[in-house]
Parts: structure tokens; sequence; C-alpha cells
């Protein structure tokens, strides 16, 4: 799992979104694998961002270039 490009632990990306929230950020979360079952720590992850409120950003590129917006359109 990665924050910023860098590994992080559950626990820590944990105190990252509480943070996160606490300052009005958005998530843009991705997978390798965006058709695939999710990774058990996805949905930890994901319960995670909803408990702190975060709004969300999906996408299925690395980049985040394809991202989905609040309006529900893709970004491409």
């Amino acid at each position: 799992m990665e924050l910023n490009g860098k590994s992080v632990e559950i626990d820590a990306l944990g105190k990252s979104l509480e943070n996160l929230a606490k300052h009005k950020g958005i998530v843009y979360y991705g997978r390798e694998d965006a058709k695939g079952e999710p990774h058990p720590n996805g949905l930890k992850v994901m319960e995670m961002v909803t408990r702190n409120g975060l709004p969300v950003r999906l996408s299925t590129k690395q980049d985040f270039s394809d991202h989905v917006g609040p309006d529900g359109r893709s970004k491409d």
C-alpha cells in the first residue's frame, strides 16, 4: 500500500487520513487490478476514508489521470 508514492503500513495510513480530514483533503484511490477482487486492506482503507468523511476520487491508472470527479465523469 502506498501513500504519496511511498510504502506505508495500514496504521500509519489511518493516522494520515485522520490528519487529511482535519485539513479538508481529498483521497485519490486506485489499485493495480481494478477489475479483480480488492485486497482486504483495500476494504479497510475505504472504511477509514468513509469514517473520516473524506471525499474520494477513484482511478484505474497509477498516475490518477483517469480519476472520476464529483460529477461522476472520468477525467481522461
